[in-house]
């Protein structure tokens, strides 16, 4: 059976669906397809760390670390090393909103709050940061390549 697509287009699809779906609450979705966007997302967070010769890690902020007003005492030794990610709050309230329907967690003051405290936080600890409202992935690794500007792999 030949498909009647464009392999560009495919890309593009791939990335508006991995943005879409980055959740993973659309009660629409099959089962297995949270599985495998998180896979995917994880294979392209490996391309990247590999193809660069880089080490990735996420670290997501807690109401905790926004009391102490500093960077939690595990990313401190690596604080040069840190690209910090946020979001537009509205955003985020509906993504949260979609896990966990009329929570706090999801409130949108609560949002506001969370990400002005995560970019107080990286700007007090000189950390560089961009916001995820509008990215893909692809884009989101093209910006922390341009910005860590890694020596290239020699091999």
């Amino acid at each position: 059976m030949l498909l009647d697509y464009d392999p560009d287009d495919l890309d593009v699809t791939i990335s508006e669906l991995l943005v879409a779906t980055s959740d993973s609450a659309d009660p629409e979705l099959p089962p297995a397809v949270p599985e495998v966007l998180k896979l995917l997302r994880t294979r392209l967070g490996m391309d990247v760390a590999m193809q660069c010769g880089l080490k990735v890690a996420n670290y997501p902020l807690i109401p905790e670390d926004f009391e102490r007003r500093q960077l939690p005492p595990a990313l401190e030794p690596h604080r040069k090393k840190i690209f910090g990610l946020t979001i537009q709050p509205e955003r985020l309230s509906q993504i949260r909103n979609e896990r966990r329907p009329n929570s706090k967690y999801a409130a949108l003051d609560n949002c506001r709050n969370e990400v002005s405290e995560a970019e107080a936080m990286m700007r007090r600890a000189g950390i560089r940061w961009l916001s995820t409202t509008t990215k893909s992935i692809e884009e989101i690794a093209t910006t922390i390549l341009q910005e860590v500007r890694p020596e290239p792999l020699v091999y």
